[in-house]
């Protein structure tokens, strides 16, 4: 249950945030809505490099590294599946609510 339940919260938590910065920087209410978008992107942009960085250096460089990565559990494509279910669940379900099926 916690394998499944985890993602989807983290996932509806993910969806919230998004639609609300994504309403901001369509409706131009603020010029925060863009820089917020921006820096959502850009931190995950920088944290697929840091882990891309992490996995070559155990892989190649550093041995003892690798051993202490391999212990770390890794999310599989399940994992981003259900969490990206739950944003698209909550992300829709907040939309209708707010602005009607309309």
């Amino acid at each position: 249950m916690r394998t499944t339940s985890r993602p989807l919260l983290m996932g509806g938590i993910m969806g919230i945030m998004m639609l609300g910065m994504v309403h901001i920087a369509l409706t131009g209410q603020s010029d925060l809505g863009v820089a917020a978008v921006a820096v959502f992107l850009g931190a995950h942009v920088i944290s697929v490099l840091l882990l891309l960085t992490a996995a070559f250096c155990a892989a190649r460089l550093a041995p003892s590294f690798r051993a202490r990565l391999d212990r770390r559990p890794r999310p599989g494509l399940r994992h981003l599946a259900i969490m990206a279910t739950g944003a698209t669940i909550v992300f829709l379900a907040t939309h209708l609510l707010w602005h009607g099926s309309a």
